[in-house]
């Protein structure tokens, strides 16, 4: 469980960490897809790493409404996520909307959000 939970934290961090540097480059060069794809992918490895690091087995394939869900019953902290912006990034995904710069960068901010959360508590930190 604990290396489990640190692959996906380390992965997670990996993305945000490429998200960024995707995101401080010239806006005109910036290709908001890509921060958008690195962010939504740690969103999911840090819901999941937090479903696992509290004795769950997250199922593969959920919705990130799903996931955040799952993690809002175990811990009040998740609160702090405002649930609109899970549900409009996932409808963004599903419906494959344009994604503008500032939406992307919006995503970066909810995923390094949510990793604060996730990894503020953490025992194996």
């Amino acid at each position: 469980m604990k290396e489990e939970y640190i692959e996906l934290i380390r992965h997670a961090t990996s993305l945000i960490e490429k998200a960024k540097a995707e995101s401080n480059r010239a806006e005109e060069d910036a290709v908001a897809q890509q921060i958008e794809a690195y962010a939504l992918a740690a969103i999911k490895y840090l819901f999941k790493a937090f479903l696992i690091q509290n004795g769950f087995e997250p199922k593969d394939g959920l919705s990130l409404n799903a996931y955040y869900s799952d993690c809002l019953l175990i811990d009040d902290r998740f609160q702090s996520v405002n649930p609109d912006d899970i549900s409009a990034i996932e409808l963004a995904k599903t419906n494959l909307v344009y994604t503008s710069i500032g939406e992307a960068n919006k995503t970066l901010e909810l995923a390094t959000h949510i990793q604060a959360v996730v990894t503020s508590e953490s025992p194996f930190h």
